[in-house]
């Protein structure tokens, strides 16, 4: 579980992992935390400690003591409305937009019917003030998202954030990333739309216990294999 690496890296590398902990958990304590990763009671508290001075986790009440007795350990969770990711699809006909909160609740989402001119910059122009309008009407400012995550209907060279070939615009090799990063000062990742539907069922979805599984235009097919 540990990597070799300077201090910093190491850090937090066991910072991750001990939120990622109490993510799948949903409640945990910090005595459960280092046995399940192997660090040292002293490094998980400090890390505890550190993590909740960022408002990232909360204490959520008392665990059970063991049998052998002593003090109820205090139990952690995740403060869900510390940081929130948005994410957004650019379809043919429709742009649809989406608030998560850390837990992956969905806060607010809207669905919008893409502009007549399908131009680069009216796509652009009208994507940005969608997302802005939805963190207006939900009081969340910028530096409360983690980031961004765009799919698009199309060939996408996710790298260097290009859009190789699509039927919204007519355009090819368009930077469309970079004129989205124009607008907004969080990480914004493009990708192509099945793949986000594919990598969005491995993370939260039915296939997330899986080896192998297939999605098709965004359909999850389960006969695994």
């Amino acid at each position: 579980m540990l990597r070799t690496g300077d201090i910093k890296l190491v850090r937090q590398v066991n910072e991750k992992f001990i939120l990622n902990l109490i993510r799948t958990k949903k409640l945990i304590s910090g005595a459960e935390i280092s046995v399940i990763t192997g660090l040292r009671p002293s490094t998980v508290l400090n890390i505890l400690n550190v993590l909740e001075s960022n408002n990232i986790i909360i204490k959520q009440g008392k665990g059970e003591s063991t049998s052998r007795g002593g003090k109820k350990p205090t139990l952690w969770r995740l403060n869900n409305s510390a940081y929130y990711s948005i994410g957004v699809d650019v379809e043919v006909n429709e742009i649809k937009t989406v608030i998560l909160d850390l837990n992956g609740d969905i806060i607010a989402q809207s669905s919008t019917q893409i502009c007549e001119e399908k131009s680069v910059n009216s796509i652009k122009n009208q994507l940005s003030s969608i997302v802005k309008d939805i963190l207006n009407n939900n009081q969340i400012e910028n530096n409360k998202v983690l980031g961004m995550g765009v799919a698009f209907a199309g060939v996408i060279d996710t790298n260097n954030g290009l859009v190789i070939k699509g039927d919204i615009f007519q355009e090819m090799n368009v930077p469309f990333l970079n004129e989205i990063k124009k607008e907004f000062n969080f990480k914004i990742v493009l990708e192509n739309n099945a793949n986000a539907v594919a990598i969005g069922e491995k993370w939260l979805g039915k296939a997330k216990d899986k080896k192998n599984f297939m999605v098709i235009l965004g359909v999850p097919v389960w006969n695994i294999f």
